[in-house]
């Protein structure tokens, strides 16, 4: 089973969250998790960010698993961005 979370962020500073797995019982423990993020790639984010001819790449989607510590995890979502997560839970 998969559990998604999506977030659009429009504030300037990065948002930190922790987030727990649904009920053990029901839905059985974390196996892995991943984030898919699109934002400005730029090292002080834009909310008017966009790719143009001379830096095509400046907003792109960048993906990366996450660490899980038992059935909860810390998460930092980026300023100005979109952010998918994709936690996988393991069969009961």
């Amino acid at each position: 089973m998969t559990k998604r979370s999506a977030s659009a962020e429009s504030i300037p500073h990065p948002i930190s969250r922790k987030s727990a797995s649904p009920s053990r019982e029901a839905f059985g423990t974390m196996a892995k998790a991943e984030s898919l993020v699109v934002g400005d790639t730029n090292t002080v984010p834009d909310s008017e960010a966009m790719n143009l001819p001379d830096d095509p790449h400046r907003v792109s989607t960048q993906g990366k698993n996450l660490v899980l510590s038992g059935n909860t995890f810390d998460y930092g979502f980026a300023p100005f961005s979109i952010t998918l997560l994709e936690i996988q839970l393991a069969r009961r």
